[in-house]
């Protein structure tokens, strides 16, 4: 990320649906989603880092047993749900 996300009252405000994929929010924060600020329905070698999730009601949610290698690391969670 390149700044903050302020997701107030969006639904699934960051979708995960490829192989492959890092999202490094460098110390930025996603906050205020309704449903999952991250949703994961597909992909392999996903990374979720650096972020800071504050007031969600679902920080991150994996929707399908079919993920291989999934890496969450070096995140902050705040007042979730």
């Amino acid at each position: 990320l390149t700044g903050d996300i302020d997701a107030a009252g969006s639904n699934n405000c960051l979708n995960i649906t490829n192989d492959s994929i890092t999202l490094d929010c460098a110390g930025f924060k996603i906050k205020d989603a309704n449903n999952p600020a991250v949703s994961i329905s597909k992909g392999d070698s996903v990374s979720i880092k650096n972020c800071h999730f504050e007031n969600n009601n679902f920080s991150i949610v994996v929707s399908s047993g079919l993920i291989d290698d999934l890496n969450i690391f070096n995140n902050t969670f705040n007042n979730n749900s």
